[in-house]
């Protein structure tokens, strides 16, 4: 029964390969032929070195060579006539190509995406077949076309867009294990045990820990949204005070664990670096890449340590410069815990070039006290030390000295109207005349009156 070209699927060419150039063909088929041998006698002949192939595409782009039986009769309708016309007819309809044994080599046996199929594929079970299928295999009218149907859907519903068969090597491995197994199991393992798996990670770019992900996750695709979410929960757990990544970032280094490209360890290493620019990590190129637009939170942690001992020895004016780099500092605080100290020694030594009058490991959060307390005693109020008097503040402060800081209080206390030094001066004088103050009206009274 000549191959009923309608029922091939999509895509579906036949080629025929025959052992000379259809000019030669034409030809020798020419010849004058002795003995009473005919033209078709030399044609049908002839063909019976021909073989023939079909091609079809898969879903993920391979292409699969089925090759026929001997007999040209299953493939053409040939049958009489002239036999080189009769085949660019078919080529001109675009259902088949002609091509000789090299021609075919180089063209198709090269190709990343080809893979041969036995001749005995059509004596052989492939896929997990219906009942329905093997009945209709026993058909006495189940034809070449019916069987690569078959076989297409299988295969299509086996592999078809599986990342792993992204790789030449694992394609035609995987199905040369199949079609000596016929069971996918067995098909995956012939590759994963053979030494062509190198050659595979290699071609996919991936380690073998990315592909036995691969083969999970293809066949229990619902645990991988689980096992992601849950994996976007833990890495949100483990971001460091003040930092925050938006969600797509999470998702992203999320897969990458999930699905083995990366460590749980160089994960949480990556986080880390992502938000915060000061630790000594590299950052990985491909999510470096990813985040050029994403929206990332620098941690703030140590910043608070690290503004308290700015605070502790450096007075207001001094303090500027280290602030504006707080985040800096922080970040070598993170680093190395010891750099509190290192920097704690340099503001030591900036302290005491401005008030050298104190002892160098005098903190400026002591002096500051000392100071308010100073002034508060003697103005009987509390002031800011940024704010009306604080040339007050800085000039009781440089002086080191209580009791010449207590005269300057009292001059600029009574210069400013300060109640509480005025009432003090007040209370003063009249101590020093021995009594308390007489009222004016005394004076008017009559000169019986004595002073007493």
């Amino acid at each position: 029964m000549a191959l009923d070209k309608t029922k091939l699927p999509p895509g579906a060419v036949i080629i025929i390969v025959g052992p000379q150039s259809l000019e030669e063909l034409e030809k020798s088929l020419d010849t004058q032929v002795g003995g009473g041998a005919t033209y078709n006698d030399k044609a049908i002949a002839s063909l019976k070195n021909f073989t023939f192939k079909i091609i079809v595409p898969t879903e993920n782009g391979d292409l699969l060579a089925f090759n026929t039986a001997e007999d040209y009769t299953e493939v053409l309708d040939y049958t009489g006539g002239n036999l080189v016309e009769y085949i660019n007819d078919m080529v001109s309809s675009e259902t088949a190509h002609y091509l000789t044994p090299d021609e075919y080599d180089s063209m198709y046996l090269q190709s990343p995406d080809w893979i041969e199929i036995p001749q005995n594929f059509f004596d052989t079970r492939i896929g997990q077949l219906t009942a329905e299928e093997y009945a209709l295999m026993e058909d006495s009218d189940f034809t070449i076309a019916d069987q690569i149907d078959i076989a297409m859907n299988s295969f299509n519903t086996l592999y078809g867009g599986t990342t792993k068969f992204n790789s030449p090597t694992y394609k035609r491995k995987w199905q040369e294990g199949y079609l000596i197994f016929q069971d996918v199991d067995m098909a995956n393992m012939y590759v994963s045990t053979s030494p062509v798996m190198k050659t595979v990670l290699s071609e996919l770019g991936k380690t073998q820990a990315e592909v036995t992900a691969m083969d999970f996750y293809d066949a229990n695709e619902a645990q991988y949204s689980l096992d992601l979410s849950a994996q976007k929960s833990t890495l949100y757990d483990i971001l460091p005070t003040g930092a925050n990544v938006d969600d797509k970032t999470m998702e992203w280094i999320a897969n990458k664990i999930v699905m083995g490209t990366w460590t749980d360890s160089y994960a949480r290493s990556q986080i880390f670096k992502l938000t915060d620019k000061y630790r000594d990590t590299e950052l990985d190129k491909d999510l470096q890449s990813f985040v050029s637009n994403s929206k990332i939170d620098q941690t703030t942690t140590g910043e608070k340590e690290v503004t308290q001992t700015i605070e502790d020895w450096l007075p207001p004016s001094a303090r500027q410069d280290y602030l504006d780099d707080i985040a800096m500092h922080a970040g070598k605080y993170r680093q190395d815990a010891s750099y509190l100290e290192d920097l704690e020694n340099e503001l030591k030594t900036t302290r005491y070039a401005l008030y050298p009058q104190y002892d160098k490991d005098t903190k400026w959060s002591v002096i500051d006290r000392i100071t308010k307390n100073t002034i508060k005693n003697k103005w009987d109020m509390e002031i800011d030390p940024n704010g009306q008097y604080s040339y007050v503040y800085n000039k009781v402060a440089a002086l080191n000295d209580v009791n010449e800081a207590n005269k300057y209080l009292v001059q600029e206390g009574l210069s400013n109207n300060i109640s509480g030094v005025v009432n003090d001066f007040a209370k003063d004088m009249i101590s020093s005349f021995g009594g308390s103050i007489i009222r004016s009206q005394n004076f008017l009274e009559p000169s019986t009156q004595r002073i007493r």
